[in-house]
């Protein structure tokens, strides 16, 4: 029987040995957990100053500028800043609107008419004042920056004739 005892013992000292290791230890060392490194963010770099949030009236006005030889306006002029305030829209272009002083009247008128159209589609738009870079605009022809009408006062009446708006 003693043997027995002695073999019963030996098979759980074995079962034990061989399902936990034979180095069992009563300390635990604490596991620690694993540092993970915050995700990388992508910088993204600054807009450049003369790009301005999407809206349809930028984008028209972006489109005007952009027409290609058809355009009155010198090559590279950009759109920096567009403000509406109570229906008059202050247009701030770049450095390249100036050329526009010196290629005669007629095309200012043109570059005057095209931005009166382009604005004139949008209600919410009476009147427009043009600078270049913040100041403004210099020219023997025209006040730019005294606020003008982008619609007619004279209307054509279904008649054919003509009637003043009020």
């Amino acid at each position: 029987m003693f043997s027995r005892a002695r073999f019963g013992i030996a098979c759980l000292l074995l079962t034990g040995v061989l399902t936990y290791g034979c180095h069992s230890s009563t300390a635990t060392t604490p596991v620690q957990a694993e540092t993970v490194p915050p995700p990388v963010r992508a910088i993204e770099p600054a807009a450049p100053a003369a790009t301005l949030p999407a809206t349809p009236l930028k984008d028209a006005l972006t489109v005007l500028l952009t027409q290609g030889t058809a355009s009155p306006f010198p090559k590279g002029t950009q759109l920096l800043n567009l403000n509406l305030k109570e229906g008059v829209a202050t247009l701030d272009f770049s450095k390249e609107f100036n050329a526009l002083a010196n290629n005669g009247d007629s095309v200012e008128s043109m570059a005057q008419k095209s931005l009166c159209a382009t604005l004139a589609k949008f209600p919410e738009v009476q009147r427009m004042r043009v600078t270049v870079e913040g100041k403004p605009f210099d020219s023997q022809n025209t006040d730019w920056s005294t606020p003008f009408p982008v619609r007619s006062s004279v209307k054509t009446t279904p008649s054919g004739g003509q009637s003043e708006d009020h």
